[in-house]
């Protein structure tokens, strides 16, 4: 589901200025594919001193991963918009330029959250969107369960006290949420947190043991039901970047509840064309473009000013504050980037097996902090 999200989202293409067929500046782009029927907001075109369209815009769709990062060292695309984690590792092998010298950059606000795409002091990105998801709270179900959301800030204890106390273990209908039960969501915030302060993971703490034992508990009561299986009942919660009503996550302590995906525009080193590059994104980084971009329903926008988008907001996310967007972008934090222990978690069912009481919580400690240091082994 997030993938086919990030997709549509990064999607808010700049294939945008598109006034004038072959006036401009020809600019090639390269960014995320998708078949889905894409939603795309226009920013105004932008016209030379002559008149005419300043940037004539060529898009092409093709997923790149750190995986594999060819079309990216091709030499053929200008411009790339590109998740996080593959920028990261472009600056590292040197196949993206440095845009610290771009001045309209320096005008923009841009959310904290753009940290992430800078290495060593030098920016190698300019942010694009974001996305982060959400708990969202079916009113109207909740009341048909007497489910009441604990006060905030709550614990994971809280919430399965909450489940415990409403009729939801009596219903055919409902259910707390569906899920990943190989990879809990909260398992997510807490790995990725750690990760994004330490770059290690320790899991025999307090709050990830009183979490575990909640979520353990919620999932053997069918609170929470695998998304796997067809139960057919409708979700109190939805873990969605769509939400009809913002509530805030379970308390994790100190660890951000916020896990967010950047994608960022950036320029190949290879370009061909890196003066109109550097000229297209000084221009996207100028006040009076990023004042025009309009505000899509499922956007995240990449500007700090409230003022640009207090009113967009109000109007497309009703229970949306500012004062959120705020703890989002100031305490957000990427997701947690390895792939190969979020695999042996998905893979190995280790979750479910201390669920189905096959192992202890002590066992199950023990198994993910060894395998986690196996992994880190290998990379040194």
């Amino acid at each position: 589901m997030k993938k086919s999200v990030f997709i549509v989202l990064c999607c808010f293409i700049i294939a945008t200025f598109t006034a004038h067929a072959d006036s401009g500046i020809p600019i090639s782009i390269l960014g995320p594919s998708s078949t889905d029927d894409i939603r795309f907001l226009y920013l105004e075109s932008l016209e030379a001193e002559s008149g005419i369209a300043k940037y004539t815009i060529s898009y092409h769709g093709v997923d790149i991963s750190t995986d594999d990062m060819t079309l990216l060292m091709s030499g053929n695309y200008d411009i790339a918009l590109v998740y996080q984690k593959v920028l990261q590792e472009g600056a590292k092998q040197g196949l993206v330029l440095s845009l610290t010298d771009i001045s309209s950059a320096s005008q923009i606000d841009w959310i904290p959250l753009a940290s992430l795409l800078k290495s060593g002091g030098t920016q190698y990105g300019l942010p694009f969107c974001y996305l982060s998801n959400l708990l969202s709270l079916n009113n109207n179900v909740a009341q048909h369960a007497n489910f009441h959301l604990p006060q905030a800030p709550y614990s994971w204890g809280d919430l399965l006290q909450a489940c415990n106390a409403s009729s939801i273990s009596q219903s055919d209908d409902v259910c707390l949420m569906y899920a990943n039960v190989q990879l809990p969501f909260f398992m997510m915030q807490y790995m990725s947190s750690q990760y994004a302060s330490t770059e290690d993971l320790s899991f025999d703490t307090p709050t990830f043991r009183k979490a575990m034992i909640a979520y353990a508990d919620m999932v053997r009561s069918g609170y929470i039901i695998d998304y796997k299986h067809e139960a057919h009942k409708t979700p109190i919660f939805t873990l969605t970047p769509y939400p009809v009503h913002y509530v805030p996550f379970p308390d994790l302590g100190s660890e951000s509840c916020f896990v967010v995906d950047l994608y960022a525009l950036c320029i190949p080193r290879n370009a061909k064309n890196t003066d109109g590059a550097l000229a297209f994104l000084s221009d996207y980084a100028s006040l009076d473009c990023q004042e025009r971009i309009p505000l899509g329903s499922w956007s995240q926008m990449i500007c700090q000013d409230p003022g640009i988008y207090a009113q967009g907001m109000i109007d497309y996310f009703p229970f949306y504050s500012e004062s959120l967007r705020q703890e989002i972008i100031s305490r957000g934090v990427p997701r947690f980037p390895n792939e190969e222990f979020i695999q042996y978690l998905n893979q190995t069912g280790i979750i479910s097996s201390y669920i189905d009481q096959e192992i202890t919580l002590d066992q199950l400690l023990i198994e993910l902090q060894e395998t986690w240091e196996h992994i880190m082994s290998k990379q040194e």
